[in-house]
């Protein structure tokens, strides 16, 4: 087998890590989970209101108007949130280089920005069912624009999670009471657009602002050189994302090609309750990643002995997370779907290692392969999984509908596992002789 169940090759040994690793792993974990349960609180409150307050045809278009702008979202955010903030991780204690690389970084988000911006309103004033409703869409440059601006990348390399949570939490927090304050009646879609991306552009420039102020980050016009460098060192990233956006968002769509919007709708509950979780472990991920790649840089076997420590306690927590998925997936739709999802349990049960898979995809892939320089090889595991999900699902979607998505993504993620856990062990990255 490619990768043992019993983990005898990811040994817990938690003396291999510092006390000081593991405070700031675990408050980066805690930082980025409170944003999260912001992220997931606030809908619960603003989405009720605003339906009601706007109606469902205007609320479908300012989210319809958010979807499309989360396209050249992707492309701003290139592959800097891995390159950049591995870069920023293993230079930390060079302040000449880690503004160079912030310059750099700023510099290409920003020619990323513009570049979107263009194609974007292009796309907006071109189009019949775009231009009726410009207003809309373009107040979504505010979140565009947002996005350059928020170096995110950058505080998770300097392990400063907090940067990211509070005012993540109080742009948000600020943004929910506006909404119930001021959008009052069917007319106001437009103002409800416009606090939404105005809370997204000004978290971008509170977060200029903290480099400025915190780091004494000054700008540099960055070189011609060192900018192509910055992007070129993210391409395989960025079509790797780009691959895994597309099986994404391929999943709902394909299903909706061959059944009725019911069963979509069953299968997107249970592909929230999934997501949801992964999101929860996803923090743990993110927030070992900078001390990983730092490690690996400074000293390639505590580096490992770590990556190994990461693998065997998330491996056992997402495994966890996984048992309680299957275990309780009815009692999870009853909750917080009703009676009439209750089919969607046995979707849930089918994806329920979903979480368990991609935790471990991650630390293999991202923070093991990709961290020691093999791009190529990754966007290579990322895009073979992609031709074979997309098989898959042309071939069980028609057989089986919703549970036929279920185990194409399913077994995607598994294969990813397996191919990225076949190569480590043919290159020995996990070896410390």
């Amino acid at each position: 087998m490619f990768i043992n169940v019993n983990f005898t090759a990811i040994q817990i040994n938690i003396n291999t890590i510092k006390n000081k690793d593991i405070k700031i792993i675990f408050s980066g974990f805690g930082a980025l989970s409170a944003l999260q349960a912001i992220n997931i609180i606030i809908p619960l409150i603003s989405v009720p209101y605003a339906v009601r307050v706007i109606g469902a045809d205007y609320f479908g278009l300012v989210s319809f108007a958010a979807a499309f702008a989360g396209f050249f979202m992707i492309a701003e955010d290139y592959g800097f949130n891995i390159t950049a903030n591995r870069n920023i991780a293993r230079n930390r204690e060079d302040r000449n280089k880690c503004v160079e690389i912030y310059n750099s970084v700023l510099t290409a988000k920003i020619i990323l920005f513009l570049v979107s911006s263009a194609v974007f309103s292009l796309i907006v004033f071109s189009f019949g069912d775009f231009s009726n409703n410009k207003s809309v869409y373009l107040v979504h440059l505010g979140t565009l624009a947002g996005t350059a601006l928020f170096p995110q990348w950058f505080f998770k390399g300097m392990e400063k999670m907090t940067y990211i949570a509070v005012p993540g939490i109080i742009v948000k927090t600020i943004t929910v009471v506006l909404i119930f304050i001021l959008v009052r009646e069917k007319g106001d879609y437009l103002l409800y657009a416009v606090l939404l991306n105005a809370g997204n552009l000004v978290l971008g420039l509170a977060g200029a602002g903290i480099v400025a102020l915190k780091f004494r980050y000054g700008f540099i016009m960055p070189s011609l050189a060192s900018i192509k460098n910055v992007l070129a060192d993210g391409l395989e990233v960025f079509f790797s994302i780009i691959c895994t956006s597309i099986y994404g968002y391929a999943n709902t769509f394909i299903l909706g090609l061959f059944t009725d919007y019911n069963i979509v709708g069953l299968y997107a509950a249970a592909d929230k309750v999934i997501t949801g979780v992964n999101g929860l472990i996803s923090n743990l991920n993110e927030s070992t990643y900078p001390r990983i790649s730092s490690l690996l840089s400074a000293d390639l076997k505590k580096g490992i002995e770590l990556t190994k420590t990461s693998a065997g306690i998330i491996g056992a927590v997402s495994l966890l997370c996984s048992l309680l998925l299957f275990a309780f997936a009815e009692l999870i739709v009853k909750i917080f779907f009703g009676e009439s999802f209750a089919d969607a349990a046995v979707l849930i049960r089918i994806m329920s290692l979903i979480p368990f898979f991609v935790s471990l995809n991650n630390l293999f892939g991202v923070q093991t392969v990709l961290n020691r320089g093999y791009k190529k090889q990754f966007l290579g595991i990322i895009f073979v999984s992609l031709i074979c999900f997309l098989c898959l699902s042309f071939i069980l979607v028609p057989l089986l509908h919703a549970e036929g998505t279920s185990i194409s993504i399913a077994a995607t993620e598994l294969l990813v596992l397996l191919l990225m856990a076949a190569y480590i062990k043919r290159k020995k990255l996990l070896s410390t002789y």
